[in-house]
């Protein structure tokens, strides 16, 4: 798959999650990529819900990086 299809396709759970309610709690970098922890309370029960997306590209890693920075504020 070319990267920038790759990309779109980062940007797109991205953006999902963070539309459905989900956090960034937790990035694991290595030689492989990105692992991005999403977390989301679970207001009827006390745990939580953690997803985790591998973030291989390097513009996906910008983009979540941008994504955590904006949100922040």
């Amino acid at each position: 798959m070319l990267e920038s299809k790759l990309f779109m396709n980062e940007k797109k759970e991205i953006d999902t999650l963070l539309a459905q309610g989900y956090t960034i709690s937790a990035v694991t970098e290595n030689l492989s990529g990105a692992f991005v922890d999403f977390c989301m309370e679970n207001t009827n029960q006390q745990d939580q819900i953690v997803k985790t997306l591998h973030i291989v590209t390097p513009n996906g890693r910008k983009y979540y990086t941008t994504r955590m920075l904006m949100n922040k504020n």
